[in-house]
């Protein structure tokens, strides 16, 4: 698979090693740039210069402003898993985990953390795996504490991805109007759909297209087990039972308690249909998610820290759970297997690596984005469910749909996760290529006099 924007990499080490005055002159660059730009556009190569020229800019400035952040002892996205973990004294001198579920702080100046300080940190990493059942998911030395990589964005000696390079999928879709579909969550705006690989060999790009539709299904499709009915009874007992005691092994069923398991393994041997039991199963799940938020919305201040996080990572796994075993037994189907077939004709993949993913923290993530051609995979299935469209769950539970072009994504770049506006720009270049994007249909100069506005406003905050 052919990489993207690997020029981008480069740039943003050089700004984070230039001193002061360095990086105030490599944001004037920038600034230069921008103001440079006509803004009319006729052509083809106009078209791809303009937004790769801001889509460069908006990645330049969201870097240097998670950079300040960490420099300045301010909160900072971290890996759900390691989200208030327990810390002795000295660790709590100079780490703080937010409020906000999955932000943490430094609470000193970068320069006074030693490598026995982050030393110190990856112990409390691993004790925590180890309570969590997760040992098995992370290889947290593969960070190289004394010597750190050369490529390192972030310079916080913390691994927080499974593996030092991790991986993850991610899907697009432009219409002939350039719009792409963008879930908003908690304020921000990411590509639904997407996950990350957990530990694994150097995958094959059928694996990929396996896991991009597999975290479509958990992401988009809560309500599979009602609009796949006939699917699950199409399977026969065996297999069906095969895949929930998949399901039920997996981390998050491992993490719950032993009287939900005991249940949910009960549900296997029930002599119903395999829709009826899958049906009893999610609506067990649902009552035990709306349980424990009432719990927590009860208890609010009352209860102990620890309390308050074991009923923060119960819920997370009850949700993840109940995307799981819809779409562990989904797998089975005729149905899934037709769609995998649909994603291998219709997408290309290309990789991405995600720049402002602060999550992996002292080690890298690439995407491998799947830009697709033809019906976007969300239609696809509502035509095969009989007109009947997906509900969000998973990781973006309670997500709105919003549709913007890439100049309107452009114009709220602060609040775009990770780098989805770089996989927009992907996919807004091979569709110019193709022919299935005019552009006539993808600019508009007074919109792009916004952005430019937008955008010089926010690059003037860091020189």
């Amino acid at each position: 698979m052919v990489q993207l924007f690997t020029d981008i990499g480069p740039m943003l080490i050089q700004y984070k090693e230039a001193n002061t005055h360095g990086r105030c002159a490599m944001m004037q660059d920038k600034i230069a740039g921008i103001k440079k730009l006509s803004g009319q556009v006729t052509h083809q190569t106009q078209a791809k210069t303009h937004y790769k020229v801001i889509a460069y800019a908006a990645t330049f400035i969201n870097y240097a402003d998670v950079l300040h952040r960490i420099e300045h002892q301010q909160y900072f996205d971290i890996l759900f898993d390691f989200y208030d973990m327990e810390m002795d004294k000295q660790l709590n001198s100079w780490f703080e985990f937010g409020k906000t579920p999955g932000q943490m702080r430094l609470k000193h100046p970068i320069h006074e953390y030693t490598p026995e300080i982050w030393k110190k940190f990856r112990a409390a990493q691993k004790v925590h795996l180890e309570k969590t059942n997760k040992s098995h998911l992370f290889n947290l030395d593969e960070l190289d504490i004394d010597c750190p990589p050369t490529a390192q964005l972030y310079p916080i000696q913390i691994q927080m991805g499974g593996k030092l390079k991790n991986e993850a999928v991610d899907r697009i879709h432009v219409d002939t109007q350039g719009r792409i579909r963008f879930a908003q969550h908690h304020g921000s705006y990411l590509l639904p759909g997407g996950g990350m690989i957990e530990i694994t060999n150097s995958a094959k790009i059928d694996d990929l297209q396996r896991k991009m539709l597999e975290e479509h299904l958990e992401e988009e499709h809560a309500n599979l087990y009602i609009k796949a009915a006939q699917s699950y009874d199409d399977l026969t007992q065996h297999d069906f039972n095969a895949a929930l005691i998949n399901a039920f092994l997996s981390k998050q069923a491992q993490s719950l308690s032993s009287e939900l398991n005991d249940w949910l393994r009960e549900q296997i041997f029930t002599q119903e249909s395999n829709a009826t039991r899958l049906q009893r199963i999610i609506n067990k799940l649902d009552h035990q998610i709306e349980e424990i938020k009432s719990t927590m919305d009860a208890s609010s201040g009352k209860h102990s820290k620890e309390r308050q996080l074991k009923n923060q990572h119960t819920l997370k796994s009850l949700i993840e759970l109940r995307a799981i075993v819809q779409v562990e037994t989904f797998k089975l189907t005729l149905l899934f297997a037709e769609a995998l077939h649909y994603i291998k004709r219709h997408t290309v993949c290309v990789d991405i690596q995600q720049y402002l993913d602060t999550r992996v923290l002292g080690g890298s993530q690439i995407s491998h984005s799947f830009i697709m051609k033809g019906q976007p995979l969300e239609e696809w299935f509502a035509a095969k469910f009989n007109g009947i469209d997906g509900e969000f769950g998973d990781d973006i539970s309670g997500s709105a749909i919003e549709r913007l072009t890439l100049l309107d994504a452009l114009s709220k770049f602060r609040k775009i996760k990770f780098s989805h506006i770089l996989i927009g720009l992907a996919a807004y270049e091979k569709c110019l290529d193709n022919g299935t994007l005019r552009v006539e249909n993808i600019w508009n100069e007074t919109q792009f006099e916004d952005v430019r506005h937008v955008m010089l406003k926010e690059a003037a905050k860091f020189v």
